[in-house]
């Protein structure tokens, strides 16, 4: 994150802890498993993540790492397409 998007160290820190929820959230517990991951998944994570902080900021630095992430693993070979046709850029 630091050298191809140029993140601050605080910054990362933020998105690692975001997409630790996420898989710990799906995956507590069994091995890690992408395919398992399905789109509801991120759906019902993104909503969960806002009803504990509804502000703008939090959409736009939940949806920032998880597609960071996402866009990640496809570089992976991972098939994450759909999952990131999931997240929704909010409205300002």
């Amino acid at each position: 994150m630091l050298d191809t998007r140029g993140l601050a160290s605080g910054t990362r820190s933020v998105r690692l802890r975001i997409i630790e929820r996420l898989l710990v959230h799906k995956f507590a517990g069994h091995p890690l498993d992408l395919r398992k991951l399905q789109p509801q998944d991120i759906r019902r994570f993104v909503a969960e993540q806002m009803e504990l902080r509804n502000t703008i900021n939090n959409a736009v630095t939940i949806n920032a790492a998880l597609r960071g992430y996402l866009r990640w693993r496809s570089t992976c070979s991972d098939s994450v397409q759909a999952l990131l046709g999931v997240i929704a850029s909010p409205a300002n």
